[in-house]
């Protein structure tokens, strides 16, 4: 049961982090990123904690995206590895959906969730999805 409350949990942190309005909230995304956090993005781009914060008040990322085939997998009692396909809206992406597969890793500290590493993959073929 424990399990599935933090699935929830978690689902609902990479939701608000994928948010137009939320990416662009620094005292939410501070609060959400772990010290330490390290991210390399679909782009090729690496960043940290600080360069990210940056980089999200520059985002004009406004299109919706959505998340399917979401899986947390507990790797010790205060860390979970999330895994997921992002999905932009077709409407908003000029007509095509931009898909990539994400993977995060969050930690437990002090009562609450912080993500440690999140990695994006952009798919070459976004038409087809393999298991």
């Amino acid at each position: 049961m424990a399990q599935i409350r933090i699935e929830e949990e978690l689902h609902a942190l990479e939701e608000q982090l994928l948010d137009p309005v939320l990416r662009r909230d620094a005292t939410f995304v501070s609060h959400v990123l772990a010290e330490g956090f390290r991210e390399f993005g679909s782009s090729g781009r690496t960043f940290d904690k600080a360069s990210m914060l940056a980089h999200l008040q520059q985002d004009a990322l406004r299109l919706r995206v959505t998340i399917e085939e979401f899986r947390a997998e507990r790797v010790s009692d205060e860390a979970v590895l999330v895994t997921y396909l992002a999905v932009r809206d077709p409407e908003t992406d000029e007509g095509s959906p931009t898909r990539s597969w994400r993977s995060s890793l969050w930690l437990q500290r002090e009562g609450r969730w912080q993500m440690l590493f999140h990695q994006g993959t952009r798919m070459a073929h976004p038409e087809r999805v393999s298991r």
